[in-house]
């Protein structure tokens, strides 16, 4: 089948013609292609085309064709300096349905206009394979797919004869509803219907080859794919053209390479069950090994481990005339050769069942009609995630580049010797008929040398050790010749580093573009600096390229390396110092310093910004050293001392010492103290230096003397007495003076403080008393301890002793701590209270008497003035006497002489006894209540222990 093997290149063709007016014409990716992706959703798109202007950059766009259908790119620079006007390159394309835009420039400015690929994708390719139920039937309508992603290689062949009108295939296009899905699709069948619903479930765009043949068996299946021939059992004779395996075997050699593919979907099996009106009786295992041989014929012919999906399908009748058939029994053997296929062969998939759609009803006993829609449901739901997760995708193979060379209006291209593996490609054909490959075709060569003029297209392709064909895209060219370029220097070729030379490239030919010298500089005009062979090769209108032009050779001397200036020391510092900067070039001639020395150490005590070049021996100097800057900070003004009072002072107290300078940032004086202000207490020399935010130190101040006088001892106190007194007494305080010395006092009494400047102070009130002296310097001592003098209060004098009762006297208590007592003169050591008892008749006087004590002098005693005295006169009462009596109830003994052990009596004056009473003794006055007695007379009797009585007559009266 000689035309099978020119499929490709009319649809090349077709799509060139559509670009022959634009500045660049695409030849790959064909519009409405889709390209297999792999498990991560990338395939491999090749971009391809000519140019008529030579650019010097190609960008492309992918733009998906609606929203969600894919992910835009921006301008990316696919080709920098294409040349010979053909370019290819192979892109790795993200899931989805695009639009292609491919634009040139030259020096930055569009070339031409943008040329655009309205529909290209990435997604899910399959090959449709087996008998009629997978093919369609031309006389039973179609499903058209309503989702513009659906597509297939359009118009199939000969249906009778197979691959006769192959060569007629049309370009990609849409399935439509009676679209022929090549190579021999009768219609849209339920093909359509299975894309749309995998493109919206999947959201990708799908691509459909067709080359199931009705009528087949499993052993024509496998008769044909071992490379024999078929029996035709409906009219006789064989199938032309190794049918039905050889469009299976065009689309693995010509169209899987360019577009790769997902899976065989095979639906066979009704013609193994009946032929016709013969029962086949096939074998599960017959079929299972002619399944296999097909399968395996697939991968071995294409080197790919193409996957398979196979329907388990059998059912048929024997019904040529039937329009709704009656129910197509399964054929159970058939059945099971599919399932074991299934199971027993790696990387095939099951199916759909269908045996049981529109089973009864189909038409003829065999096709689906109205049941399509459910047929697509069930290929879509085999069709599934486990599917797509754990099937093998076979990917496009990648084209490797073409290598071209210009001469005179042709060009020597040649084809790739090893695919991108590395493995050996043979085969190369060439023609000049993108319509009739065979009848244009005019080498074999790999290499071949083309005419360019006329503007011609050519067409080539070559094949794998599998005989898998790779198309090249159409090769045009717009014309071709050499430019010639020499090299015009301007200047001297030899100098020094440092300095440069001008190379001009000069284009003899007036037709270059573009130019490239061997250091890779893109301008016409190059500033050479460095040693070296310097060409430049130039590229003309049409993309052709020179050889390198005669070398130029730049010797450029070498000079010093730049010299790096090293500092001794920091390079900002203060006005008292300096630093050393010094070249590094030590072997240099000499130096040339920015400021005009020409040492290589440059000493430097000025703030400003140095440079240095060092001379060698050839004359060249070097570069300028990187610049050094040296900033001299100022010293600070040199301080003054600031006291705040006088510098000569007692020991007691000190001066402020301060330095003017307030804005310093810290300050040293000569005692190591770092503050402004410093207080000084000791005597001595005292200086100051201030630091500034540079941490610059001043000069010192001028010497600040300090003059401390000693203070005089603290002075002694002494008393003339002791220091506690009787109120009305007094003592002198005298304290010891120094020569010259003044004498103070603090007298704090009565809650007041009160200075007096005598040596001898006259106490005569209480309070403390320090001392402190000042000597001739007007310094003055501590003050000394406090000295307590203490006037104690003297009791009052008693007014009026008064008789209390007939044998007591006494008075109102003041306060003192006791009370002296005289009778007649004499002083009484047996009492000291304000009252006491009296048995005897004379002259009584009392003083009160307050006893103090003290820390250093003993008990101190204030005594009272004496109380005027006191007669007292003895009643007539035989030593006791009762009151009042009368009474009313109450009665008071009184005894002269302390009775001990006293019974009381009481008996009426009848003699009768009424109560009796007891006293212990009687050292007091004793009270009677007699109050329950009525009134009347009674006789009251004591009795003592020393049987002493008293008789008492008493009136109760009320």
């Amino acid at each position: 089948m000689i035309a099978v093997k020119k499929l490709l290149l009319i649809s090349i063709f077709i799509c060139l013609n559509n670009l022959l007016y634009s500045q660049i014409k695409l030849t790959s990716p064909l519009n409405r292609a889709v390209y297999q992706r792999d498990g991560a959703g990338f395939s491999k798109v090749t971009v391809a085309g000519s140019y008529q202007q030579q650019v010097d950059k190609i960008e492309a766009r992918f733009i998906p064709v609606a929203e969600g259908q894919g992910q835009a790119t921006d301008w990316e620079t696919i080709k920098l300096t294409p040349l010979n006007g053909n370019f290819s390159v192979v892109r790795s394309v993200r899931q989805g349905w695009y639009r292609l835009e491919v634009r040139g420039s030259l020096n930055g400015q569009m070339i031409g206009g943008v040329t655009t690929v309205d529909r290209v994708g990435v997604g899910e390719v399959f090959i449709i394979a087996g008998q009629s139920n997978a093919e369609g039937v031309s006389y039973i309508q179609g499903i058209g797919a309503n989702d513009d992603r659906v597509n297939c290689f359009g118009t199939g062949n000969d249906l009778a004869e197979g691959g006769s009108s192959y060569i007629s295939l049309s370009p990609f296009s849409h399935v439509d509803q009676n679209t022929r899905i090549a190579p021999r699709g009768a219609n849209g069948w339920c093909w359509g219907r299975v894309g749309d619903i995998l493109a919206s479930r999947l959201n990708v765009p799908i691509m459909f080859f067709n080359v199931a043949f009705n009528g087949t068996t499993i052993n024509a299946w496998a008769n044909t794919a071992k490379g024999g021939y078929a029996i035709n059992p409906y009219i006789g004779g064989v199938y032309p053209n190794k049918m039905p395996y050889q469009n299976m075997s065009d689309v693995l050699k010509y169209f899987v390479p360019q577009l790769g593919v997902r899976a065989v979907l095979w639906c066979q099996g009704e013609a193994d069950n009946y032929l016709g009106s013969t029962k086949q009786n096939t074998s599960p295992v017959t079929y299972k090994s002619q399944l296999q041989t097909v399968i395996n014929q697939t991968r071995s012919e294409s080197g790919k481990n193409i996957t398979w999906v196979v329907a388990l399908t059998s059912a048929s009748v024997y019904c040529p005339e039937c329009i709704a058939a009656p129910f197509a029994s399964s054929d159970n053997n058939v059945l099971e050769g599919q399932r074991t296929t299934i199971l027993e062969t790696p990387n095939v998939f099951k199916g759909p069942e269908t045996d049981g759609i529109q089973n009864p009803g189909r038409r003829d006993g065999a096709h689906f009609t109205s049941s399509l829609p459910q047929l697509a449901e069930s290929w879509s739901n085999a069709l599934n995630d486990f599917f797509f997760q754990y099937s093998t995708s076979s990917l496009p193979t990648v084209i490797p580049d073409i290598n071209y060379v210009c001469g005179d209006n042709r060009v020597e291209v040649s084809l790739p010797e090893r695919d991108a593996s590395g493995s050996t490609l043979n085969n190369y054909e060439w023609s000049n008929n993108g319509l009739l490959f065979d009848a244009g075709k005019f080498s074999s060569e790999r290499k071949v040398v083309l005419n360019v003029e006329g503007g011609r297209q050519y067409f080539a392709r070559y094949r794998d050790i599998y005989g898998n064909v790779t198309q090249v895209p159409a090769i045009a060219f717009a014309g071709s010749n050499v430019p010639n370029s020499t090299i015009i220097a301007e200047g001297a070729t030899d100098f020094c580093e440092g300095n440069k030379a001008i190379l001009k490239a000069n284009n003899t030919s007036n037709n270059a573009i573009i130019y490239e010298w061997n250091n890779g500089s893109k301008s016409q005009e190059l500033t050479v600096t460095t040693s070296g062979s310097y060409s430049v090769k130039t590229i003309s209108q049409f993309g052709c390229q020179s050889d390198f032009s005669t070398p130029v050779v730049i010797v450029a001397k070498p000079g010093p390396p730049q010299p790096v200036i090293s500092a001794n020391a920091s390079t900002v510092f203060c006005a008292d110092t300096n630093v050393v900067l010094t070249s590094s070039n030590q072997d240099a001639v000499s130096y040339i310093w920015s400021n005009g020395t020409t040492n290589r150490a440059l000493k430097v005590n000025t703030t400003g910004s140095f440079k240095v070049k060092s001379v060698n021996s050839q004359g060249c100097t070097s570069i300028e050293s990187n610049e050094v800057k040296v900033t001299v900070n100022p010293l600070p003004a040199t301080p003054s001392i600031v006291p705040n009072g006088s510098t000569t002072f007692c020991a007691d107290t000190s001066v402020v010492l301060t330095s003017s300078n307030q804005d310093a940032v810290s300050y040293r004086w000569n005692t190591g103290l770092l503050t402004r202000s410093i207080t000084v207490k000791n005597a001595g020399d005292y200086s100051v230096k201030t630091i500034d935010k540079n941490g610059c130190v001043s000069k010192s101040s001028i010497l600040t003397n300090i003059k401390v006088n000693a203070l005089p001892p603290v002075p002694t106190i002494s008393s003339t007495k002791d220091t506690v007194l009787c109120q009305g007494d007094n003592t002198i305080l005298q304290m010891n003076l120094v020569n010259g010395g003044f004498p103070s006092w603090f007298a704090h009494q009565d809650g007041t403080t009160t200075r007096y400047n005598f040596q001898s102070l006259n106490v005569n009130k209480s309070g403390s008393f320090q001392a402190f002296q000042t000597d001739a310097n007007g310094c003055k001592s501590a003050v000394s301890s406090k000295m307590y003098v203490s006037l104690k209060p003297v009791p009052a004098k008693i007014q009026t002793i008064s008789r209390i009762s007939p044998y007591t006297i006494g008075f109102n208590a003041t306060q003192a701590t006791t009370y002296i007592w005289q009778f007649n003169g004499t002083l009484r050591t047996d009492v000291n209270g304000n009252v006491i008892r009296i048995d005897e008749a004379g002259k009584y006087n009392v003083t009160a008497k307050n006893v103090y004590k003290t820390l250093f002098y003993g008990d101190k005693v204030c005594l009272s003035p004496v109380s005027d005295d006191f007669s007292f006169e003895l009643y007539n009462d035989n030593g006791m006497s009762i009151y009042p009596n009368p009474t009313k109830g109450e009665i008071n003994i009184d005894s002269k002489i302390d009775w001990r052990n006293s019974s009381i009596e009481i008996f009426n004056l009848s003699g009768a006894f009424i109560k009796k009473g007891f006293v212990s003794i009687f050292d007091d006055v004793k009270k009677l209540d007699l109050s329950d007695l009525p009134e009347g007379e009674y006789m009251l009797r004591i009795k003592t222990d020393n049987f002493y009585t008293i008789t008492k007559r008493i009136i109760i009266n009320r």
